[in-house]
Parts: C-alpha cells; sequence; structure tokens
C-alpha cells in the first residue's frame, strides 16, 4: 500500500517583501523611486542609466510622476544585446544590476532581524512544502537560514531549521558541486519526489554572481 502525502507549494511576489518591511521596499515600478531616496541618483553611473532610458523610450528617469518597470527595462537591454551588442550597453547593463544590489542591500540593513509577514508564514511551514519567489532581495533568505546553510555547505557544522534553503543549497546551488555526493555526475531524473521542499527564486538573487569563463570551477556560484 502505498502512502500518498499533500504537497504544498507557496508562490510569492514583490507584496511579500514589500509587506514584510512595511512598505520599504519598493515594487517593479517603485525603484528608482527608491533609488532617489538612497541618494543613489547623484552617481554618475545613474546618469547614464538614465540617457539610456531617454534615448531609448523617451523617458526621464528623474521623474517622479512617471513610474518606470525595471523588469521592462531590464529585459529591452537583453533584447538590444542580442540584437546588437555593444561595449557600452553591456556596461548599462552592468550599471543597472549593480543598482539593483546596492538599492536592496541598502534597505535590507535596518530590517534584516526585524519581525514581520515572513515569520508568520515560516510558522506555518512545514518540511516538504515549496516556496516560489520572484524577489530578488534576501529577506527571506536570512530567515530561511540563508547564513547557516551556507556555512554547512562549506562543512562547518550548524543547525537550520527549515529545509526548504538547505534543500536548494545542497542539491540546486553551485555550492553543491563542493561536496562529495556531488562530485560525480548525477543521473537523469524520471520522476520528481513531492516529500521535498525546496526554495526556488525564479528570477534569480542579489545575492547569485556569474563567471563568464566556462572554465572556472565557480561558473555560476552564489556568494
Amino acid at each position: 500500500m502505498s502512502i500518498v502525502t499533500s504537497k504544498r507549494v507557496f508562490i510569492l511576489g514583490a507584496g511579500a517583501s514589500i509587506g514584510h518591511s512595511k512598505n520599504d521596499f519598493p515594487s517593479i515600478t517603485g525603484f528608482f523611486r527608491s533609488a532617489r531616496r538612497l541618494n543613489y541618483d547623484n552617481e554618475e553611473d545613474y546618469a547614464e542609466i538614465g540617457e539610456f532610458l531617454k534615448l531609448a523610450w523617451g523617458r526621464d528617469i528623474h521623474v517622479k510622476r512617471d513610474p518606470i518597470d525595471i523588469e521592462e527595462l531590464y529585459t529591452h537591454i537583453e533584447i538590444e544585446l542580442e540584437r546588437r551588442p555593444s561595449p557600452k550597453l553591456l556596461k548599462i547593463r552592468q550599471h543597472l544590476l549593480n543598482l539593483i544590489v546596492n538599492v536592496l542591500w541598502k534597505l535590507e540593513k535596518p530590517i534584516k532581524n526585524q519581525q514581520g509577514d515572513y515569520d508568520d508564514f515560516l510558522r506555518q511551514l512545514v518540511g516538504n512544502d515549496t516556496i516560489i519567489t520572484f524577489n530578488w532581495d534576501l529577506l527571506l533568505d536570512n530567515k530561511l537560514g540563508r547564513e547557516n546553510s551556507i556555512k554547512q555547505a562549506r562543512a562547518i557544522p550548524t543547525g537550520n531549521q527549515y529545509e526548504q534553503y538547505d534543500n536548494f543549497v545542497k542539491n540546486l546551488s553551485a555550492y553543491s558541486e563542493w561536496t562529495w555526493a556531488h562530485l560525480s555526475i548525477p543521473e537523469p531524473y524520471h520522476s520528481w519526489k513531492s516529500d521535498i521542499g525546496y526554495y526556488l527564486k525564479l528570477h534569480g538573487s542579489i545575492d547569485w554572481f556569474y563567471c563568464n569563463n566556462e572554465s572556472c570551477r565557480a561558473l555560476s556560484m552564489g556568494k
């Protein structure tokens, strides 16, 4: 007789981090407003993003009443790079990525350990629940024991209450390549076992970095 276990999948968008941060974190159309609040609009890199935006869309990055979708802008840059790659456009893309990372890092610092919506969410979590998020920030990662999971992947014994982030780091991230269990090439999956819970960030994360050297062991290694 087989036992069927229930499986829950939680899908979280930007509203989850906005709620947990008590509206300090931006939506995708409020990102540049947050950047201005943190004074990033005074930097040269920000000005270059603004110049590109004005040429590409005829819109002004400094106009507060004109919200700009940062994901749409990033997608536009990626499409243009596929069509007409150039060093200048690569530089603009890197400026935009740096801005995203810096804004979210800075917003996270004062609220990293505060109680909020994510704490309420985790109280109902069980081991085989899977969390799918579209957010780039680390607010929920930290609540799931991000730092402990990374230490465990580096063979430093710690304890982590939540299995989801552990399973992600040990099985799906580049850290898994450092473990004995992943020295050989894994067999192809023929079926997926639902008794394991994962934490999946479908749009990436500000602590993930990409190495362009394909021979590098740290290819796609996270921070």
